[in-house]
């Protein structure tokens, strides 16, 4: 395999990561009903991330398909918002009708621990979603690379561009910072409500993004262009890992 297949097979399956990401978060937020293990200054400043990444792929003029890509990715955020705010509200109304009848519902108000077989049905369908993501992400990056490879794409080296260098700045601050208040709030709740697949996901995005540009060229020009896209991307890998950490950790506890 070329260097230039082997960086699109991994640029593909970076993108292939990204476009489902968040849905582990999104499919916790709905079983739990909550968003209560997200902080809201991570999903804010990631936001803001997405929406540098999409006004820097309009003002470059790039392929239609990128810009369809990075509004799609603004749009998977707007749905974690839009949980955010739908479950925070529907918990506080329940919380003042129910604030009145506290004292004589609390000698019942345990729940029944889960039985055998719904933690089973829980396991096989965790299993099942991971394989689906699995094979869409993998799928991803063979049908993208083969569609290249037959349709001979071959770009070529993008010159130093200041808006680019900006915007690709500033989104590598945002996307870092991101964390932090995850990371911050992880402390307190323990990662419950979090979604663990949407870090190891993003770990994988960005591992094979890094390794995509590195793979296309080690030219210190090229280097110096994409440099906030390696910085951003290797950031951003060790504090997802950092998350993925206190997982292992509070998992012992």
């Amino acid at each position: 395999m070329s260097s230039s297949l082997a960086s699109a097979f991994l640029g593909y399956v970076s993108m292939g990561c990204w476009i489902v990401a968040t849905v582990p978060q999104i499919l916790e937020n709905w079983r739990n009903k909550s968003t209560d293990g997200l902080a809201p200054g991570f999903v804010l400043i990631w936001v803001a991330g997405d929406l540098l990444n999409l006004l820097g792929s309009w003002w470059q003029h790039v392929l239609r398909s990128m810009i369809i890509l990075a509004a799609y990715y603004v749009s998977q955020d707007l749905i974690l918002i839009f949980q955010m705010i739908h479950y925070r509200n529907a918990s506080q109304a329940q919380k003042s009708g129910d604030d009145t009848e506290r004292d004589a519902l609390l000698p019942r108000s345990r729940s029944p621990s889960p039985s055998a077989t719904s933690e089973r049905t829980a396991r096989v369908t965790a299993v099942l979603q991971n394989t689906a993501l699995f094979v869409f992400v993998l799928s991803v990056g063979v049908l993208g690379t083969v569609l290249d490879d037959r349709a001979g794409v071959d770009e070529d080296d993008v010159p130093w561009n200041m808006a680019a260098q900006v915007m690709g700045y500033g989104s590598m601050v945002l996307y870092l910072f991101a964390r932090v208040p995850q990371i911050l709030k992880n402390r307190v709740t323990h990662c419950e409500g979090l979604a663990a697949g949407m870090f190891v996901l993003s770990a994988i995005a960005n591992t094979t993004y890094l390794a995509s540009i590195l793979a296309k060229s080690l030219d210190p020009e090229y280097i110096r262009i994409n440099l906030s896209w390696i910085i951003g991307s290797g950031g951003c890998v060790f504090l997802d890992f950092v998350v993925l950490s206190q997982f292992a950790a509070y998992a012992r506890t």
